[in-house]
């Protein structure tokens, strides 16, 4: 019981806090980082990206949607749409599918 004394941990934790703090260090300048490059990307090309992205899955294979189960929020005044659910998807091809192409919206933007 000695070595959880309240008083004793308290003083061992203040001692190690400093520790505790340098492997955060690069996750947060990593943080930043990322998301200073990704605001710049999305308004100097938000387009480039759009149109390359449309290139590089034109003929992909496709799996077909068997069922949706999906809920909308919308709010027309603020241009803003929100959406949660499920897609059942099913392979209704003679190959198996390695990927599939999924696009979401730009989180962030107003």
């Amino acid at each position: 019981m000695h070595r959880i004394a309240p008083q004793q941990l308290a003083s061992s934790a203040l001692r190690l806090a400093p520790f505790a703090w340098y492997p955060r260090l690069p996750w947060v300048v990593l943080v930043f980082q990322v998301d200073r490059v990704w605001r710049a990307a999305s308004r100097e090309g938000g387009k480039d990206y759009w149109a390359k992205n449309l290139k590089t899955w034109l003929d992909a294979p496709l799996p077909d949607i068997a069922r949706a189960d999906v809920a909308l929020k919308l709010n027309p005044s603020k241009h803003w749409l929100a959406s949660t659910g499920t897609f059942t998807l099913v392979n209704g091809l003679d190959t198996t599918l390695t990927q599939i192409p999924l696009t979401g919206g730009r989180i962030g933007t107003t």
